[in-house]
């Protein structure tokens, strides 16, 4: 095992890591680093402070609603003196709840990144027979320990970090201070839990790579394929599927616009305080609603019509009568895998000419590999499987 004195010996020059002694063995600190991250900070904590004023008056008012007269300017038409309220009282309160649900997880998650991000703290302990490490703000923070034999390998990924493979699952050991130091501490682990310090130990094929969802030469279900007089292969997705997207999405953006629309009618009709604040709190709401709206209208009247031929793939995109093409040549496919260390489920077909990288399609994996064998197929170009750990 490496004792204290040489694990200051191999530290990189510049290393941003902070060794302290720790009884018969040391302890290896990583903080955050870069003057950048504390512009990420404050954007979330001005964030955070409209976050407080949304959250006190939507739980005002879904206390008011609920007969609790804890404002002063009762919002929605309740009768603070009888607590009674019109016909739309349920609805509202039903909005608020599930407003206020996702409203306060979301900052939640704000607060811990923001805290994370200034005074995060990842500390490694190495002692005779083993190893631990803690994830925490500041001092805070519960050890981890992995049993012997349980760590199976650890692979460094820009700006991920390092990614530990275990028995049975994958995890983040570490993500802060910089990539020398994440290449250091990495060999400093591995030899701890008795794993050869060699090249980086390659991750095993997590996850699987997909199959097709279609038979060969056949397009996926929700698409169609028409070969062109030309020999060309036209491929786009049914009216059927743009449909259900399209209808998937309205009635995410009814849910959403309903909700901030209870927040700028009872505005508009001086029932909360605040002025230009309340507003200015409001617009990033009104413009992800306006956002979702034109999301639904871009399923129903824009086309996207894929023409695939020998070393050749052109995008069209179609909008009554405007269109847009774009083509590729001497190019190649990719399918990426979800990155499971930040808990995305999404595969993403894109193609690659030269240094240009255009996203095609996003999705779930046996559907893309379907559309990446066929366009692989119909250009000869190869089909590459990426697999994020």
């Amino acid at each position: 095992m490496i004792d204290y004195a040489e694990a200051l010996a191999t530290r990189p020059p510049d290393s941003t890591a902070d060794v302290q002694a720790d009884g018969g063995g040391f302890k290896v600190i990583l903080r955050p680093q870069g003057c950048a991250r504390w512009l990420v900070v404050g954007f979330l904590l001005l964030w955070l402070s409209f976050w407080l004023v949304g959250e006190s008056f939507a739980l005002g008012a879904l206390l008011a609603n609920s007969g609790v007269d804890l404002l002063a300017h009762l919002p929605f038409g309740i009768d603070s003196a009888s607590g009674s309220a019109g016909g739309a009282k349920i609805p509202v309160i039903a909005f608020l709840q599930v407003w206020l649900t996702f409203w306060t997880l979301a900052g939640v998650a704000a607060l811990a990144t923001a805290l994370r991000r200034g005074w995060g703290r990842e500390e490694f302990t190495f002692f005779p027979g083993g190893w631990m490490y803690q994830h925490g703000i500041g001092s805070w923070g519960r050890p981890h320990r992995l049993l012997p034999g349980e760590l199976k390998a650890i692979r460094f990924v820009p700006v991920r970090g390092l990614i530990a493979e275990t028995t049975g699952k994958k995890l983040r050991l570490a993500s802060l201070g910089t990539p020398e130091d994440q290449r250091w501490l990495r060999k400093l682990i591995l030899d701890a839990a008795e794993l050869p310090v060699s090249e980086e130990a390659p991750i095993s094929n997590w996850p699987s790579r997909p199959k097709s969802e279609a038979p060969p030469g056949e397009p996926p279900r929700g698409w169609v394929a028409t070969r062109l007089p030309d020999f060309v292969l036209s491929l786009q997705q049914t009216g059927l599927t743009r449909l259900k997207l399209a209808g998937g999405l309205a009635l995410f953006a009814a849910f959403w616009n309903g909700i901030v629309s209870v927040f700028v009618v009872a505005k508009l009709h001086g029932k909360f305080p605040g002025g230009w604040f309340m507003w200015l709190f409001l617009t990033p709401f009104i413009g992800v609603g306006a956002m979702l709206i034109f999301g639904v209208f871009w399923y129903l009247l824009v086309r996207e019509e894929w023409r695939a031929g020998r070393n050749w793939l052109e995008v069209r995109r179609r909008f009554l009568s405007w269109e847009g093409r774009r083509s590729f040549t001497n190019a190649g496919l990719r399918i990426a895998a979800p990155d499971r260390s930040t808990g995305t489920q999404t595969y993403t077909l894109s193609v690659i000419e030269g240094e240009t990288t255009k996203t095609l399609q996003t999705g779930r994996g046996p559907l893309l590999a379907a559309l990446g064998e066929l366009l692989a197929a119909e250009t000869g170009w190869e089909l590459q499987y990426d697999a994020n750990p």
